[in-house]
């Protein structure tokens, strides 16, 4: 958090730049009630071989890559 406080006035044009979004300005809102999301249910075959289920997500900015997409070069 220091290195944010920091450099606040390089990161915050960008992320908001990039996200459209003044997040000063915003509250994120984060719903994680499972029991809302409208998808097609599974046929009781497929449903049998659902153990879990995994989401990832990953970001990266234009020229500069993070995590997975770092590379030497």
């Amino acid at each position: 958090m220091d290195s944010y406080a920091t450099f606040d006035g390089l990161f915050t044009p960008v992320i908001i730049d990039y996200h459209k979004v003044d997040f000063r300005k915003t509250a994120h809102e984060s719903d994680m009630d499972h029991t809302k999301l409208n998808c097609p249910p599974f046929s009781e075959e497929d449903a049998k071989m659902i153990r879990s289920t995994r989401i990832r997500v990953g970001r990266n900015l234009a020229d500069y890559p993070l995590g997975p997409g770092i590379t030497k070069e």
